[in-house]
């Protein structure tokens, strides 16, 4: 028994040194445990600051892809409306080349029917123009033309066969514009 009752002091003052250990280490554990939950408090409260964050950028991204769409939307009706005046002013131009190509026709026809009538209206030349001149036959050369221009003023042949000055201008200066006719008699 001597033995047992050593052993039991023993425990017994081997208990309160583990027991004290013990403390201490719980304690400690303790320490380390509120220091854990310490950390993980701002641990979750930085995490909630971030989460708010993002819920602010999301919420701005929101606006901004909302902003986008109007945007977009806006666009897509101006080029549909750009589209139409393109098309429109592509039907006007293609109407404006087809009365080009009328108003070209008309003009050619014009042109043709004014060719034509100047040929039709251009003065025929009559026989040329025979009067007397001191006693002599003169005429007109078949390359004079209607109208001369002489002693400053123009003249048809028949008012230069009547006018004696002109005539004696043009026999006397020897033109070529007035022939001597010659009976053959």
């Amino acid at each position: 028994m001597a033995k047992d009752k050593n052993n039991t002091d023993q425990q017994e003052q081997e208990t309160p040194v583990d027991t004290k250990q013990l403390e201490t280490a719980l304690n400690e554990r303790d320490k380390a445990l509120d220091a854990k939950a310490q950390s993980l408090d701002d641990k979750e409260k930085a995490l909630k600051a971030k989460e708010a964050d993002l819920a602010k950028r999301k919420k701005a991204l929101d606006a901004k892809e909302a902003t986008l769409n109007e945007k977009e939307t806006s666009l897509s009706e101006k080029e549909q409306a750009l589209n139409e005046k393109e098309t429109s002013l592509s039907e006007k131009k293609q109407a404006l080349d087809e009365k080009e190509a009328a108003l070209e026709e008309r003009e050619k026809a014009v042109k043709t029917l004014e060719d034509k009538a100047k040929v039709d209206k251009a003065p025929k030349k009559e026989k040329p123009v025979s009067f007397k001149f001191r006693e002599q036959e003169y005429k007109f050369s078949v390359n004079a033309p209607e109208n001369i221009r002489i002693l400053g003023t123009v003249m048809s042949q028949k008012e230069i066969a009547k006018d004696e000055e002109a005539l004696v201008h043009l026999i006397g200066g020897n033109s070529s514009l007035i022939e001597k006719v010659y009976n053959n008699a």
